[in-house]
């Protein structure tokens, strides 16, 4: 097991979904909204202030795209 340290960015304190991208990159959805940690950084992307609920489910597209 590797520790994980942010750099910059949040790390999510409950995920509620997980999904590794192509490009190794680990993806995780919360209340928050999204989340993808990449090489030691996390960047997190916030849902709008209109959303509302859980994100619960992350798929990839046709070409395993996240």
């Amino acid at each position: 097991m590797t520790a994980f340290v942010a750099r910059q960015g949040r790390i999510p304190v409950s995920p509620k979904c997980l999904a590794r991208g192509r490009d190794g990159a680990l993806w995780t959805g919360d209340s928050f909204g999204l989340t993808c940690i990449k090489e030691g950084i996390a960047k997190h992307y916030a849902k709008g202030n209109d959303a509302s609920g859980i994100i619960d489910a992350i798929l990839p597209d046709r070409e395993g795209n996240v």
